[in-house]
């Protein structure tokens, strides 16, 4: 498969960097030390981002920016989301191995971390422009949306797979216990994000091959090389 950005979501954010983890022969059921990675993520988040308030840092305001690019003033990043369960003093829920693992490396590096089964994608898997047509299951749902024409989004050749850029993950392509074969995305919306986002990327490779026994390859996406083959 392949996996890349459309020159239309490079137009709007000229120096996005994606990365992206491949992740094959993983065991999602065994135990890990996430609940110990994500506190001690949240510790280090909590110290880095001092006592004001969260909308003050520049990569939330470039998170909210880029939101209201696509007409989209409601819903925040999934980096914002986290971050503020952490500072309003609440713990980050323990779902399964991997997603714990991309959490906790989310909220080090601030920077927003995805994944998806990759069994559950059909053909290429590209962030795009969605044009109104295609479907997306929510999470915890029975039934299909279709997400509003203009949105930045993830989608296979079949669906969408994830709603304005990290905010909503699709319930079909979801990480479960039984996932096997996995597909992580990072994002660095800007050069100044880029550093945060290699280091996240690298260390949360190593994580998921020692904690959950995968093999691990990666890529990094950018408008010089907007696709790589996976």
């Amino acid at each position: 498969m392949k996996f890349g950005v459309e020159d239309g979501v490079f137009a709007l954010y000229p120096e996005l960097r994606v990365g992206v983890i491949k992740c094959t022969g993983l065991d999602n059921r065994g135990a890990t030390s996430g609940s110990e990675l994500l506190e001690a993520s949240a510790v280090i988040a909590l110290e880095k981002l001092g006592d004001g308030p969260l909308i003050d840092h520049g990569f939330i305001k470039n998170w909210r920016e880029a939101y209201k690019k696509f007409n989209e003033k409601k819903n925040r990043s999934s980096i914002e989301a986290l971050l503020r369960r952490i500072v309003n003093g609440k713990t980050l829920p323990l779902i399964n191995p991997l997603v714990d693992l991309y959490n906790a490396s989310s909220v080090k590096y601030f920077v927003p971390c995805g994944g998806e089964d990759l069994d559950a994608i059909v053909g290429d898997l590209v962030l795009t422009i969605g044009d109104g047509t295609v479907p997306f299951r929510p999470l915890g749902a029975n039934e299909d949306e279709l997400p509003p024409a203009g949105e930045v989004l993830y989608r296979d050749d079949e669906k969408v797979i994830c709603r304005a850029f990290n905010w909503r993950e699709s319930d079909l392509s979801k990480l479960t216990a039984d996932t096997t074969n996995a597909i992580i995305v990072i994002e660095a919306l800007t050069l100044e994000d880029k550093e945060n986002m290699e280091a996240a990327l690298n260390e949360l490779a190593d994580l998921i091959s020692s904690h959950c026994g995968a093999t691990t390859s990666g890529a990094f996406i950018d408008a010089s090389h907007p696709f790589a083959e996976l």
